[in-house]
């Protein structure tokens, strides 16, 4: 069982966030459903707390803020803007989260990892992630919120791989 929620906007995420926890609660629900809310770009402290408490995972669209900062400036406004991809914030919080792809037939990841670790001219002052825990939220957390976790994810023997790197 998974549940996969699209909420993009602070707001939205918050909404979603105090209905999950609503049901979850109502129903005595105890089933582990790893959910994920896609295009969590726009995340505030108090909805990465909750989401933390809930184990919600969110999902981020790197390339919003890195290749399209202009748009999301236009679309959002600067002040918002700068609130987008709050890595420092999942960082402190310990927070696992994913990395997705705006592009419904190419996924470059090396591209997306390179992005994870760019300081865009927006952001000056976040904090960028370093090759461990870029590879970690593009890998692991992917892995086990896929429910792949066993057979994917890290490099050891009998695990499979979807890519390979030659030195």
């Amino acid at each position: 069982k998974q549940i996969v929620v699209d909420a993009s906007g602070d707001r939205t995420i918050e909404q979603f966030l105090t209905v999950f926890e609503e049901v979850v609660n109502r129903e005595k629900i105890e089933d582990k459903f790893r959910p994920v809310i896609l295009n969590s770009q726009m995340l505030s402290k108090k909805n990465i707390e909750k989401m933390k408490e809930l184990d919600i995972v969110p999902s981020f669209q790197i390339e919003d803020v890195v290749k399209n900062e202009k748009q999301l400036i236009c679309a959002v406004g600067k002040n918002r803007a700068k609130k987008c991809q709050p890595y420092s914030l999942m960082k402190k919080h310990n927070v696992d989260f994913l990395i997705q792809s705006g592009s419904l037939v190419h996924f470059d990841f090396f591209e997306n990892l390179k992005m994870l670790m760019t300081k865009s001219k927006l952001h000056k002052k976040a904090s960028i992630l370093t090759v461990q825990e870029a590879l970690d939220s593009m890998i692991i957390t992917a892995s086990n919120k896929a429910f792949d976790g066993e057979q994917k994810g890290t490099f050891e023997t009998g695990k499979t791989a979807d890519f390979l790197v030659i030195d």
